[in-house]
């Protein structure tokens, strides 16, 4: 054999080895796997091979803290629940004070309830149905660490607080008996089988609220939406039969909690319109009903305390409330918005709110005083995540209400701050290349710009039309002053999607949209290629261009439409992402599509082929994010079509420009990626109810020695 031929064996033998390495460290993310692809790096430079080996280590989820809050509950031995509106479930050691995920196969829905059994190992969720089909129960045994579904399309759950074997559950009404009706199941073996009630004088559509007298556990009541005021239900021997009490006047029934300390006593929150509730209490187990409060704006939830008769909780869209007593005033204890509130039945003056997006609050002195308790609680949706270039420590994310900033590459965030009063999701951030003080964010309606690196914002630009949206940002990386920023029009009856350029900082915009003849069109993403600023790349939505990639190589003067361009038709939502890669002076351009991969162009966008090989494919496969780095690119994918399991589909990475991927999701979690951003040792992956996850990226090269 020939010296070349020699050397070509003992590279492909190599580079195969390493291969398998990179692939076993990535899956299993150990000690043991990376000291085998470190010790076959070694093996790969005595034997003279020149070898490029990429390394990364595992997912760090560091923030930031807080998230979208549904559900709270409280377990015999002090352990606390709290469910997101994105389907997460975690769980706070009362020792430490730190929340840990829990439940990772539930399915990505919001958690409307949960239920500790007196076996703090047994736990029951119950998430909000999507689907007449799909399940909405769920049970664990071993204290959340696995989820088995016990039941599907259930609207409303009560557990029987003297007996936690016996269940109930208000299922949507798909087939008779009877016709139409809301239909009651129960379980006397927690939860793992279940039996229709025959439910005689039921006539509710759809049974959204249930509630068992503790004191009479046989009593139940059933509430929901109606349009002749006949919205609560009572039975009095487990749900055989019901009758309709007394009608007041409300349409839709929030939710029915009964005084544990008083017997016959209820109360009733129900929805009267425009956002307001009233409060009816009754002290005859629902016979007749008296007004406690009306026309309050945004009452989502309230709770009695146990340890204190008459005393109430109430959280909302205005914060959270008390009432001490009948006929007592309400008092506001937090102006933060929240969707549950918990009082701990064992400990005095201790509650717990639930809010929207920050997290839980807890107040041990019945209201007076609260604070965040949020530790290790990274449950937040994050739409952006930007690196600072000058200053690759700093990182900037966008979250449903705000922007966060993290100095320490991600592994701790600052605290929200909002861009406006009435705060939006913020979509996406651009940071100075030579400056990381000065920061560019855009939510749906307006770009806004901080010069303190986030600490206060001002407002740049606000858009003319109501029914079109701010879709993307780009900053020029040789001229930070040039900004330019993408429309996306309404597709029935808005104005079509533009794209406006400022070269002033954002004192002025001048439209630089291409000439469409055919219109809508909706341009939803940008980017510039670093090696010729002038050159610019928009994913565009055309009914009758179809989705496509438009082109400016004069900054913004004249475009070109690539859709001809491209190896076939896109579907669905087109072009979905749009990375360059500008390493050694030549510019590769890459574009995520919705059903079919990623497309790569070596000329500037004039041909394009699909690059595939390691990638999951599918229809309803959407690439939600591209970036590039050192000649890495990286990928995420969504399912929109998943329903049972979880849309997120990971990040996937290549070092060969895309010829070959392989997935780098592990430890990841399952939550969908939104953004990827890449720092000089670092990818960020912002989350949709996960945070930022960061993880370390390191490049380690092999060269073949002098003698080959």
């Amino acid at each position: 054999m020939s010296r070349s031929g020699d050397f070509n064996l003992k590279r492909g033998l190599a580079a195969e080895i390493v291969t398998h390495a990179a692939h076993a460290c990535s899956a299993r993310n150990n000690v043991a796997a990376a000291s085998k692809l470190f010790s076959l790096a070694i093996f790969c430079l005595l034997w003279g091979i020149t070898t490029s080996v990429a390394l990364a280590g595992s997912w760090h989820a560091g923030g930031p803290e807080g998230g979208n809050i549904t559900a709270l509950a409280i377990s015999p031995d002090g352990k606390l629940f709290a469910g997101t509106k994105e389907g997460q479930l975690f769980r706070r050691d009362p020792a430490t004070g730190q929340w840990s995920v829990v439940g990772d196969n539930l399915r990505p829905t919001p958690v409307q309830q949960i239920f500790v059994s007196p076996d703090p190992n047994r736990l029951f969720v119950r998430l909000l149905p999507d689907s007449a089909s799909y399940d909405t129960v769920f049970r664990t045994s071993d204290a959340g660490r696995s989820f088995l579904p016990r039941l599907a399309s259930a609207y409303n759950l009560a557990l029987d607080p003297t007996n936690p074997a016996v269940l109930y559950a208000a299922i949507y009404p798909t087939s008779a008996p009877p016709p139409g009706f809301a239909i009651i199941q129960k379980s006397v073996d927690a939860g793992i089988t279940w039996q229709q009630l025959a439910g005689s004088g039921l006539t509710l559509f759809q049974a959204t609220v249930m509630a068992i007298d503790p004191r009479h556990p046989q009593n139940l009541y059933a509430g929901g939406s109606v349009s002749d005021g006949q919205a609560i239900f009572r039975s009095v021997d487990g749900g055989t039969t019901w009758s309709a009490l007394p009608a007041i006047p409300f349409l839709d029934v929030i939710k029915i909690v009964v005084d544990p300390n008083t017997d016959g006593m209820i109360y009733a929150l129900v929805l009267t319109g425009n956002l307001n509730v009233n409060l009816y209490a009754s002290n005859d187990a629902g016979l007749s009903w008296s007004t406690v409060m009306t026309s309050v704006f945004g009452f989502k939830d309230f709770a009695l305390d146990p340890m204190h008769s008459g005393r109430a909780f109430f959280v909302g869209t205005e914060g959270t409330f008390r009432v001490d007593g009948p006929g007592g005033s309400l008092q506001k204890l937090d102006s933060r918005a929240g969707n549950t509130i918990l009082v701990d039945p064992t400990t005095p003056d201790v509650v717990y709110s639930g809010l929207a997006d920050r997290g839980v609050l807890e107040s041990v002195d019945a209201g007076v005083t609260w604070h965040s308790v949020n530790d290790g609680l990274v449950g937040r949706v994050i739409h952006t995540v930007a690196v600072a270039p000058s200053e690759p420590a700093v990182v900037f994310g966008g979250g449903d209400l705000g922007v966060f900033k993290s100095q320490d590459k991600g592994q701790t965030w600052g605290d929200l701050v909002t861009l406006r009063s009435s705060p939006l999701p913020v979509a996406h951030i651009a940071v100075d290349p030579t400056n990381s003080n000065s920061v560019y964010a855009q939510d749906q309606l307006g770009l806004f710009h901080s010069a303190d690196g986030g600490q206060h914002w001002t407002g740049l630009f606000e858009k003319s039309s109501p029914t079109s949206r701010l879709s993307d940002l780009a900053l020029d990386p040789a001229h930070p002053a040039t900004i330019w920023v993408a429309f996306y029009g309404d597709p029935f009856d808005g104005p079509s999607g533009t794209i406006y350029k400022s070269t002033d900082g954002g004192a002025t915009f001048k439209d630089v949209k291409p000439s469409l003849t055919h219109l809508p069109s909706f341009f939803t993403h940008l980017t510039i290629d670093p090696n010729d600023p002038s050159t610019l790349y928009s994913g565009v939505i055309s009914g009758v261009y179809g989705p496509t990639v438009f082109r400016t190589r004069d900054g913004g003067t004249t475009w070109q439409d690539l859709s001809d361009r491209l190896p076939f038709p896109i579907l669905g939502n087109g072009v979905t992402a749009l990375a360059v890669d500008s390493r050694r002076g030549s510019s590769i351009v890459f574009a995520g599509t919705d059903g079919r991969g990623v497309l790569r162009s070596a000329d500037h966008g004039d041909s394009w082929q699909a690059i595939n090989n390691g990638l999951p494919t599918g229809t309803y496969l959407e690439v939600t994010a591209l970036t590039s780095i050192g000649g890495r690119l990286f990928a995420s994918f969504d399912d929109r079509n998943a329903a049972e399991t979880h849309p997120g589909m990971g990040v996937f990475e290549s070092t060969d420009g895309g010829d070959t991927w392989i997935a780098v999701q592990d430890n990841l979690g399952r939550d969908p990626v939104s953004a990827l951003a890449a720092g000089s040792d670092r990818l960020y992956a912002a989350t949709v109810g996960g945070g930022v996850a960061t993880m370390e990226l390191i490049l380690s090269s092999r060269r073949r020695s002098a003698g080959h």
